[in-house]
């Protein structure tokens, strides 16, 4: 398979204790692959370390966060002008098997109406599955009862699954577009998602192949106690969600139960206060996505079409 029709991005942050694993598992791959690595201001060696890479197709340096999906625009706009054939987004935290790559490929290849594939994801130390993904294939349908019945096929269609691992052909990028700049961090790929299924489009887990996530434990999670974040990502991932159209009135509506149900089992005081920063939240938000719809709409679309 020609190494030009295949390309990874990799979006580093201050990552330089995973990025050497990640980056080998890449250069010793069965499929050779361009790489496009994309470093969000890092101040701990990681840029340095990307700069003495020469086999790096392309490296770009933000001086500040910009994010994992602006960051990955980034990448995937240099993919569609280059009409790499499949791209795959890989974690600095995650590194492949020599063989994830093309069983991917084939996958997509054999099964042409998937947008998006990825392998199952283990843990840093690969003795188990990793933490999140685990919940994933709880809700794939037909998993778990293939599993105990050790008959489990090689691939699955999904709701969702993160996109730590995603392979994706050039045809998902030209028709789904880019992520969604109006989120920080978290969320990016839910909404991604949510415009694959829209294109009719479907999304798949390859249990043939695996990755390894060495990513922070759940108690680690930087949204678990920051509700403030949780509510601006889930309001954004419900109102952004295509086909929906909602009215001031019913996103308001929407706004106040994503919030009760936040801090539902807290004081009233708590209550109160956290309902309350979140309705000066809801109108900054509902703001954003109006003048976005209005002004940025373009930002979606590759901008080589």
């Amino acid at each position: 398979m020609s190494f030009r029709n295949v390309v990874t991005i990799i979006v580093s942050y201050n990552g330089i204790k995973w990025i050497d694993n990640c980056l080998s598992s890449l250069i010793n791959s069965n499929v050779k692959t361009d790489v496009i690595a994309v470093d969000n201001g890092s101040t701990d060696g990681t840029l340095a370390y990307l700069k003495q890479c020469k086999w790096l197709t392309y490296l770009h340096a933000s001086e500040e966060n910009l994010g994992f999906g602006k960051a990955n625009n980034i990448g995937l706009e240099i993919a569609h002008r280059k009409k790499y054939k499949y791209i795959f987004l890989l974690n600095q935290d995650a590194w492949v098997e020599s063989n994830t790559l093309e069983e991917l490929i084939v996958s997509i290849q054999q099964n042409p109406e998937y947008g998006i594939v990825s392998p199952m994801h283990l843990n840093g130390k690969g003795t188990g599955l990793d933490f999140y993904f685990e919940s994933y294939l709880q809700r794939t349908p037909g998993f778990l009862e293939d599993e105990g019945r050790s008959n489990v096929k090689k691939l699955y269609q999904t709701p969702f699954v993160n996109a730590a691992s995603w392979l994706l052909t050039w045809n998902t990028l030209n028709v789904v577009g880019l992520f969604h700049p109006l989120f920080d961090h978290y969320g990016e790929d839910d909404n991604y998602i949510d415009r694959v299924h829209y294109q009719n489009l479907k999304v798949g887990i390859v249990t043939s192949v695996n990755i390894y996530h060495d990513r922070v434990t759940p108690g680690e999670n930087p949204l678990k106690d920051n509700l403030k974040k949780l509510f601006k990502r889930t309001l954004l991932q419900k109102l952004l969600k295509p086909g929906n159209s909602y009215s001031f009135a019913a996103s308001y509506q929407i706004s106040n139960k994503i919030a009760r149900r936040l801090v539902k089992n807290q004081s009233f005081a708590r209550r109160w206060i956290f309902q309350t920063s979140c309705l000066i939240e809801f109108f900054e938000v509902y703001k954003a996505i109006n003048e976005f719809d209005k002004l940025r709409k373009h930002e979606l679309r590759t901008h080589y079409s």
